[in-house]
C-alpha cells in the first residue's frame, strides 16, 4: 500500500530535524508508539506500536533502521515488525524530505511510504488499514505542528 503526505511548517529545517531525531520527543507525537530506543545512533532504533484497527488490538515490537541519512534534508527508514497474537506483521520503507517552500514561509515535509501488512490485520481489506494509516499520519502532523508551535514559542520568550 502506498501512502503520500505532504505538510508546510512555518519553521526552520534545523529545528525539524533536531525534533524528529530526539526519538524520546517524536515517540510522543506518534499515536501509539512507546518503547521507544536508541540502539545505534543514527542507525537503529526499536519501539512499541500498539494501535486498534476494526475489531483487532495490537501490540506491535518494531526494529526500524536509517538506511539514508542527509542532515536537514532527507532521511529514509525500514520498520519491521509482528504482533504474535494477531499474526499480524508489518514492513514499512519511508522517505521524509524537507524542502523550502517556493515562498521561502515556510518547510515541505514530503513522507513517502510503502506500507505492506499481512495477516489478520491484513482480512480487513485495503479500505479500513488504509483509514486507520490516514488517521495516523493525520494525528502525528498535527501533533508534529503543535510540537513546534511550543519550540517557536518558547524562542521568542
Amino acid at each position: 500500500m502506498k501512502f503520500e503526505s505532504q505538510t508546510t511548517i512555518q519553521c526552520e529545517k534545523e529545528a525539524i530535524w533536531s525534533l524528529l531525531f530526539d526519538v524520546s520527543r517524536v515517540a510522543e507525537l506518534i499515536p501509539g508508539c512507546s518503547d521507544v530506543e536508541e540502539i545505534e545512533v543514527l542507525k537503529e532504533y526499536s519501539a512499541l506500536i500498539k494501535q486498534k484497527v476494526g475489531p483487532f488490538r495490537f501490540a506491535m515490537p518494531c526494529e526500524i533502521s536509517v538506511d539514508e541519512y542527509l542532515e536537514n534534508e532527507r532521511v529514509g527508514i525500514t520498520a519491521t515488525g509482528k504482533d504474535n497474537k494477531t499474526a499480524t506483521s508489518v514492513f514499512v520503507q519511508m522517505v521524509l524530505t524537507l524542502s523550502d517552500e517556493d515562498e521561502g514561509e515556510g518547510v515541505v515535509i514530503d513522507v513517502d511510504a510503502d506500507i505492506q501488512i499481512t495477516g489478520k490485520l491484513a482480512t480487513l481489506g485495503h479500505p479500513i488499514v488504509k483509514r486507520k494509516c490516514n488517521d495516523i499520519f493525520k494525528e502525528f502532523d498535527k501533533n508534529l505542528h503543535n510540537e513546534l508551535e511550543m519550540i517557536d514559542e518558547a524562542k521568542e520568550v
